[in-house]
């Protein structure tokens, strides 16, 4: 039996393995969101509902990666999502809360922490479950890929890149400016600062640049340093301005591809420099996030807020402010804002249309950030997850919805892994730029994922098969030149 026949029925078996204990999981979580927290303390509750977090991530990671022995994207999904879903539980646990820990100030109910906190559980079991009986490709990585598909995606990317990179050094100066003078909080909340239209056009140019980068990273040949050094060029110069999404988005999407693409390390040592980096990028976004404190209230110097805080345990109580959301969804949803029964995946699918053909029809669908930011806070958004929309849409029947979302990521993933094996580069991008599109999920909802696709990738993808169907008349007149010299040097 060769190597990959090896490799094919193990995974299968350690599969067959993995799918009861994971379904067993579920069936323990349903029940015990059904039991209850009574009797329980608010520190008891923390600390149960913590150490369950633990112990079901670690099951549905290691089914993850006994499902094809790779770390692909689902287990990154996944790993990244823990701190925002149970980080706030964890500094709470051991003693390393700060004052803005919202699950300690009476944010949020004992009832709510805890049946917040078992449904996302429930939720990322079930995504995950239905993920894993998706059939995998089980293969060895591929080595070699078409080269004239990797040039052809390359000059188009390249050929974005160019264009809207004037657009995008000004979109970014000024939001730098912005956020220096009046804070990053005003810049991103007060009306008065956003441009719209054609005021907006700089703006609109510079959301290609992120998928450009991505696809030049990919497309890039092997010694090549000057996509990544323009990658990571533009991930500072946007941090900069006291954003993060963009960057912690961007770097999840070139981590998948350096996995299955560029890596040459065992799957152990990848997860190994993945998490170093994501310390290193933990610092840095905490570091960003005291920036925006000093720019937003006019306190001191950074480096002193450094030294007098953790960056880490900040970091980890920042993104921990997205179960924060999850958790008032629960409290407030039927009563007072009933389920959105829908609404806000369908506004999503009308949002691929221009807003004129629409009547607007997506911007009359709020939004979890829009409903529930009030209960929050009185300054800016609170962000959102695929799990608090799924909750708001339809409540406990919402693992309807993540079983659909799981079957979805599993024919992406093939859809990426048999790209990968085929050399087909555009179809490769295009996978690479829905992983990094789904990354934004973790904190927001899903409802923008087709236009963000439609209208952001598409153009690219278009100006390639325009490249590659230009060249193919050149392409067909080399090789039947090559094929005349050759049949002459035959009867010579």
């Amino acid at each position: 039996m060769d190597p990959t026949a090896k490799a094919s029925r193990f995974a299968l078996q350690a599969k067959a393995v993995c799918v009861v204990p994971l379904t067993m999981s579920l069936v323990f979580l349903i029940a015990i969101n059904g039991f209850g927290c009574s009797g329980m303390s608010r520190d008891e509750i923390v600390a149960s509902t913590t150490i369950l977090s633990i112990l079901v991530y670690v099951l549905i990671l290691t089914a993850l990666f006994l499902r094809s022995g790779k770390i692909d994207f689902v287990f990154l999904f996944v790993l990244v999502s823990w701190p925002f879903y149970f980080g706030q539980q964890l500094l709470s646990v051991i003693g390393a809360e700060s004052s803005r820990t919202m699950i300690n100030i009476g944010q949020l109910t004992d009832d709510a922490i805890f049946h917040a906190g078992v449904i996302t559980l429930i939720c990322v079991n079930a995504l995950c479950l239905a993920y894993n009986l998706y059939p995998a490709n089980y293969r060895q990585r591929p080595v070699q890929m078409h080269s004239a598909e990797r040039e052809t995606l390359k000059k188009a990317c390249l050929a974005v890149a160019i264009i809207v990179l004037i657009p995008t050094l000004l979109t970014l100066y000024r939001n730098y400016s912005l956020s220096a003078s009046v804070g990053y909080g005003t810049r991103i909340s007060d009306e008065s600062l956003q441009l719209s239209g054609i005021d907006n056009i700089a703006g609109i140019a510079a959301q290609f640049m992120p998928y450009a980068l991505l696809g030049l990273f990919l497309s890039r040949k092997k010694g090549d340093k000057w996509q990544a050094v323009a990658l990571l060029t533009y991930i500072a110069l946007y941090i900069a301005t006291g954003s993060r999404t963009q960057g912690f988005i961007l770097l999840i999407a070139v981590a998948v591809v350096w996995t299955s693409v560029f890596s040459k390390k065992t799957p152990l040592q990848q997860l190994a420099a993945i998490l170093v980096v994501g310390l290193a990028v933990a610092f840095l976004f905490s570091a960003v996030s005291l920036a925006r404190s000093v720019a937003d209230t006019g306190n001191a110097v950074i480096s002193d807020m450094l030294f007098q805080n953790n960056p880490i345990v900040d970091a980890i109580q920042e993104a921990g402010q997205t179960f924060v959301v999850l958790g008032t969804v629960y409290t407030n949803t039927p009563q007072p804002i009933p389920f959105g029964e829908g609404a806000t995946y369908l506004s999503g699918i009308v949002y691929v249309l221009p807003n004129g053909l629409t009547g607007n029809y997506y911007d009359s669908v709020d939004s979890v950030d829009q409903l529930f930011a009030s209960f929050l806070t009185n300054y800016g958004g609170v962000g959102s997850s695929f799990v608090a929309e799924a909750y708001y849409n339809f409540g406990q029947a919402s693992i309807l919805i993540m079983v659909v979302f799981g079957l979805l990521l599993g024919k992406l993933q093939k859809e990426y892994e048999n790209s990968l094996s085929k050399g087909n580069y555009f179809a490769t991008f295009a996978c690479a730029c829905c992983f990094m599109i789904c990354s934004f999920y973790i904190r927001s909802d899903v409802r923008t994922f087709i236009r963000n696709f439609v209208w952001s990738v598409g153009p690219i993808l278009l100006l390639g098969w325009a490249i590659r169907n230009r060249s193919k008349p050149q392409e067909q007149y080399n090789s039947n030149r090559k094929s005349i010299r050759l049949a002459r040097n035959n009867r010579v």
